[in-house]
């Protein structure tokens, strides 16, 4: 049994008070279960775990989630991923936010500074196919080297840490 300071105790929901004398169980205790009662986890308790670790693992809003990702659009992966580690869904769900989410900063800022990915690759003394896929995401521009970051950041006349796409707290399986 875990016991807990003032708390519930998580696996059995006995609440423990302190006292003088240290922990004792109070009067409050959980309903008992009847015999041959389940309790399960549901499919919908599942889809929202799974939406919390994803949540904490990204760092976005639940607003910019379901701003993309739909009630449907979970249940769809539940069948094949329920089974599987729930690092797995938080990859897939990050594959279909970066797909869905509006351009790249690096996009953006090219496009203010009225310069083409050509123009971008030949002041920053990068390469034409790099400054591309880093803005259609098919290059992770937060594994780009620093001195790739510093000459881009030079052109566009931003910091370093402005080109970068969205902090993400985990770490997915690739």
């Amino acid at each position: 049994m875990i016991l807990r300071k003032n708390g519930p105790c998580l696996r059995c929901l006995t609440v423990f008070q302190t006292g003088t004398s240290g922990y004792r169980k109070s009067e409050h205790q959980a309903p008992k279960a009847e015999a041959g009662e389940k309790f399960g986890r549901s499919r919908e308790y599942r889809i929202g775990r799974a939406v919390c670790y994803y949540q904490w693992f990204s760092g976005r809003s639940y607003g910019e989630i379901f701003s993309v990702l739909s009630f449907s659009d979970l249940e769809s992966l539940y069948s094949p991923l329920h089974e599987a580690v729930i690092s797995k869904f938080a990859a897939i769900a990050e594959k279909r936010m970066r797909e869905c989410l509006p351009e790249t900063s690096l996009k953006l800022l090219r496009k203010i500074c009225g310069c083409t990915e050509a123009e971008l690759a030949r002041l920053s003394g990068g390469m034409l196919r790099s400054v591309r896929r880093y803005e259609q995401r098919r290059k992770d521009i937060n594994r780009a080297g620093a001195e790739t970051l510093y000459r881009l950041s030079g052109v566009l006349g931003c910091s370093m840490k402005t080109l970068l796409e969205k902090p993400i707290r985990g770490k997915a399986p690739e």
